[in-house]
């Protein structure tokens, strides 16, 4: 059984002379639990304090760190300070958009991330600040000069093992974007997974996630946006139908139409899916999109095609595809205005699958939305004949595990 401890039982059960009993593996969702967004997780593994993502929700609203520091007993952190470890999964902004309030926080910590993400990363974080100065190429002022992100930053690759004092830590490849890693955990003889998001099979711009074999995992912190939609299938998957529309749009009105995606991710991987099923109507990107799409060819990440191309000082006249990240464009009369919304992440058959791939004793769910229909089926009520034990994990409440 899941013990769901709240402060007032952990108080209890200290004034019952029981503190050796307690068990030393605490898990909070300060942002992210049964909600898309805000994602950010403490994690306690005997004395180190760790975060996992540090991201934004809508209406940037932002994790509530405060939740750690409220009581005084039992004290796990008296200050942000105490953090010992943030590791980061992925470049998204719902993973990474606080990062930098954190980083302010948190003074003595180490930050962990793959090289990709770092690079998605910096160009996220500050692409507001550099549309509002008209200036894209002061990032990196930005980055080493206000957040000091690259001096704090340790660079890690994927099947990596980095040995602390008292647990191990491996990355893996997530599959879902370019750069995503989950991370393993080894501590005291059991093994904990944090998968940030992941994807079990190909996406557009990578492969899927890797798994060693015979890797015995006991618990897994599961990403899983649709854990609660049984009824929600890949084939319904909402960017093929974003592509659908723009290029209809374009072909039966003879008009250009302005792809306005809410970061810059999002655009690369728009990009890689408009190139899939367009072949003839140019495409351009404003220069935040197209320089990312550049870093990531210097990766080896193919983005383009020969009918894309940085939009410059003058609009084409002929019918176009736009696509930015900057909103300004969106005051151009000249083109019919799109807001790309979607995600790549796995469908509800997908999370069963990969859950039973691992087959962890406990399983606890985060960073997912409730059912989307009342026909619909938790995860949990979809696999209640296993051995899995499962949390549906709440904001600001700390589980003992």
């Amino acid at each position: 059984r899941w013990e769901y401890v709240t402060w007032y039982d952990i108080k209890n059960t200290k004034r019952k002379g029981c503190e050796n009993k307690m068990k030393d593996i605490y898990f909070m969702p300060l942002g992210g639990g049964q909600e898309v967004g805000a994602s950010c997780y403490y994690l306690r593994l005997g004395k180190q304090n760790i975060i996992l993502d540090a991201g934004v929700g809508k209406n940037n609203r932002t994790p509530t760190t405060y939740s750690l520091l409220k009581y005084s007993e039992p004290t796990f952190v008296e200050c942000m300070n105490q953090i010992d470890q943030i590791y980061i999964s992925h470049a998204h902004m719902d993973h990474i958009g606080y990062l930098s309030e954190l980083l302010e926080e948190t003074n003595d910590s180490s930050l962990y991330m793959t090289e990709i993400t770092f690079l998605l990363s910096k160009y996220q974080l500050f692409q507001k600040e550099c549309f509002a100065e008209n200036n894209m190429d002061n990032i990196d002022k930005k980055l080493y000069s206000k957040y000091h992100l690259e001096k704090k930053t340790t660079i890690v690759d994927y099947n990596q093992q980095i040995n602390f004092k008292t647990h191990k830590v491996t990355f893996l490849s997530a599959g879902h974007i370019p750069g995503a890693m989950m991370t393993l955990f080894e501590y005291k003889g059991k093994r904990i997974l944090y998968t940030g998001d992941y994807s079990l099979k190909e996406t557009l711009l990578t492969s899927n996630c890797i798994i060693p074999d015979n890797l015995k995992i006991d618990i897994v912190i599961l990403c899983g946006v649709h854990a609660k939609h049984s009824q929600y299938l890949e084939k319904k998957n909402k960017l093929y139908k974003e592509v659908d529309d723009v290029l209809k749009s374009v072909k039966e009105s003879s008009m250009s139409v302005l792809c306005y995606v809410p970061q810059l991710s999002k655009g690369i991987e728009f990009l890689k899916a408009l190139n899939r099923y367009n072949h003839t109507i140019p495409v351009y990107m404003d220069k935040s999109v197209s320089n990312v799409v550049k870093e990531m060819e210097k990766l080896h990440i193919s983005l383009c095609k020969s009918n894309n191309k940085e939009i410059e000082n003058s609009f084409p006249k002929e019918p176009h595809i736009f696509i930015t990240a900057d909103s300004k464009y969106k005051k151009d009369k000249m083109y019919t205005i799109k807001n790309i919304k979607f995600s790549l992440h796995d469908d509800f058959n997908t999370i069963k699958e990969f859950i039973i791939k691992i087959n962890p004793q406990k399983v606890i769910v985060v960073h997912t939305t409730e059912k989307y229909s009342p026909n619909d089926k938790t995860i949990e009520e979809e696999m209640q004949n296993s051995n899995i034990e499962f949390i549906f994990a709440e904001n600001n409440t700390m589980y003992q595990l």
